[in-house]
């Protein structure tokens, strides 16, 4: 069996398990274990980190090193089913030292071990986020949204995240991150609504029904009535 199958293989073993359990599994050495992980967290990460860096090299960088620090680092986090929170305040702050300008660390021989290890972590993950952003009304309508309004459509739309993992993510109640994107959405229709309308592309309304038709029914139908009306008073005479 060929090692790209094998790979695949244990990655799929691995899918229906929780977060908590995958860091288990993780701090004991199981390297298919933590790229399952990574496909789960990586369009999320992305998106966060899209919103302060704008180089796709050096967000796939960021990206990378997270998730390196955070393989390091497992065995301190106190609670695996915190996992995607911790994750993100990772990411936060890298994307954060990175914008400031500072340098990042060079490979360590544990980073290249890991990295020669992982299928998954060894390639980029930035293609699919990019062809979502390739229309510029969409990408202008998002970045018109508040900061957090913008992270969860990021992480919905984008890193196609389920809610329920998006909540775990940013350490939020679902409750408010259902909240928050359903506000999201309607600042986007009504953006985008208004930019239509300055377009000349916005639908015209319907017109109204033409008056003599709606009177010559009335009045055929008033007839009617009077002629049944009528009718009994013929028939006692």
């Amino acid at each position: 069996m060929r090692g790209a199958e094998a790979t695949t293989m244990a990655i799929e073993r691995w899918q229906e398990f929780t977060d908590a359990e995958l860091v288990l599994a993780a701090v004991l050495g199981e390297i298919a274990a933590f790229d399952v992980l990574v496909l789960r967290y990586r369009p999320g990460i992305l998106a966060t980190i899209g919103r302060q860096v704008s180089h796709r090299g050096i967000a796939e960088d960021i990206c990378q090193e997270t998730f390196l620090l955070a393989f390091k680092a497992l065995p301190q986090l106190s609670d695996p089913g915190r996992f995607g929170a911790w994750l993100y305040a990772i990411a936060r702050r890298q994307a954060i030292r990175s914008s400031r300008g500072e340098s990042r660390a060079s490979h360590t021989p544990l980073d290249e071990f890991i990295l020669t290890r992982s299928e998954v972590l060894s390639h980029s993950g930035w293609d699919s986020l990019e062809r979502k952003e390739q229309q510029s009304w969409i990408r202008d309508a998002v970045a018109a949204l508040p900061d957090e309004f913008q992270t969860v459509i990021r992480l919905r739309y984008w890193g196609e995240m389920p809610l329920e993992r998006i909540a775990s993510f940013l350490g939020l109640p679902l409750t408010t991150v259902k909240w928050r994107l359903h506000r999201a959405r309607a600042l986007m229709r009504e953006r985008l609504t208004a930019t239509a309308a300055e377009s000349g592309d916005a639908p015209e309304p319907p017109r109204s029904q033409p008056e003599r038709p709606l009177r010559r029914r009335h009045e055929s139908g008033t007839r009617r009535s009077a002629s049944r009306a009528a009718a009994p008073c013929s028939a006692s005479r």
